[in-house]
């Protein structure tokens, strides 16, 4: 097993340990009011409570957050969630059950994570953003403790557990910064998303969220027309999950802009193959082939395109262009003089006939 994927399995040990700890909040209880969280505990009083208790109470109160985010009572389950963060958010006691308890900073990055998706729930787009932006400045915190602090070798149990932390964190900030990317790109700052994106990449473990966040780089960069980052972003994203949806498509769109119109056929070949239900795969690809003088592949990817969606503008158009082309230089071949010797016979230029 490879040591990323031990990295992703250590942090689904952690999470599940954490969430399945038997504690009351485990235990059955009535339906909650929405937006109430029972017995709060102000953070004030972190300090006149021993660590086992924050650490039950910490527990019971992810558990009931959870639970509210499912039953729909957004606010209850962001308000729990504070709680949470509230008990892991400063001084020594709390920094030991963060540590020790709960699995590094990759929790409160997880909590500011849990909070903002909680606020999408609700298209508060603001509030997500602002948690979004916490989880990573946490990150880039633990990263600028990371570069600067000498870290002890463990072995056994110990080296387990603080690769297994460091998988939790890993895996809780390519989450943030792919969705933090979404958002600024959502919210007109491309430039803010790109940084957001390249984060992910460096961030992921698993081969799908890898092509995943180089796809998104990708589709963004496309649509700044900066083709060349796009074809090396999309080049990443097929070579980390061939099968990604888009992915072939619209790296043979970036490669066709660059000129590289053998590499965009092969591309598109690909794409067709992974994406057999897309009939924008097969209008695009027509659309290269017609181009390059194929007329006959061309057309067939038009009709190909038709039978997966017959209203397709694009390809109901284009299969006439190509039809009048091809009856064009049909034609034009028959009207060029023959040669002045009758013995010669006429070599004109041979019609690529649809098929």
């Amino acid at each position: 097993m490879s040591k990323p994927l031990k990295l992703v399995w250590l942090a689904i040990v952690v999470i599940s340990l954490l969430i399945s700890c038997p504690t009351e909040a485990k235990r059955k209880r009535k339906p909650l009011k929405p937006g109430k969280v029972p017995n709060s505990v102000p953070s004030s009083a972190n300090a006149e409570m021993t660590l086992p208790e924050q650490q039950n109470v910490f527990k019971d109160r992810y558990v009931q957050a959870a639970e509210m985010k499912i039953q729909g009572d957004h606010k209850g389950a962001v308000k729990a969630y504070g709680e949470c963060l509230a008990l892991i958010g400063g001084d020594l006691r709390e920094e030991e059950l963060r540590n020790e308890e709960v699995g590094g900073n990759g929790m409160s990055i997880h909590l500011h994570n849990s909070i903002a998706e909680t606020h999408l729930m609700t298209d508060d787009f603001e509030s997500a953003l602002e948690h979004y932006q916490s989880a990573a400045q946490i990150g880039r915190k633990v990263a600028r403790n990371d570069n600067s602090d000498e870290k002890e070798g463990g072995t056994g149990e110990e080296a387990n557990k603080q690769l297994a932390r460091e998988a939790v964190e890993r895996n809780e900030l390519f989450k943030t910064h792919l969705n933090l990317g979404k958002l600024l790109e959502k919210n007109g700052d491309p430039e803010g998303a790109v940084e957001s994106y390249e984060s992910a990449t460096e961030f992921c473990l698993a081969k799908d969220d890898c092509a995943l966040a180089h796809k998104h780089l990708g589709m963004l960069f496309m649509q700044a027309a900066q083709h060349s980052r796009a074809a090396v972003a999309l080049q990443n994203a097929v070579d980390y999950k061939p099968e990604i949806p888009r992915g072939y498509s619209n790296l043979a769109l970036a490669l066709q802009f660059l000129g590289k119109k053998s590499e965009a056929i092969e591309a598109f070949e690909l794409a067709v193959d992974h994406e057999p239900n897309n009939p924008n795969v097969f209008a695009n690809y027509g659309t290269l082939l017609a181009s390059e003088g194929h007329y006959g592949p061309a057309r067939q990817a038009f009709i190909d395109a038709l039978e997966l969606n017959p209203d397709h503008k694009d390809a109901q158009q284009k299969i006439k262009d190509v039809d009048i082309l091809v009856a064009e230089h049909l034609m034009k071949a028959k009207d060029e003089p023959r040669a002045k010797s009758k013995s010669a016979r006429y070599i004109g230029p041979t019609p690529k006939v649809p098929n």
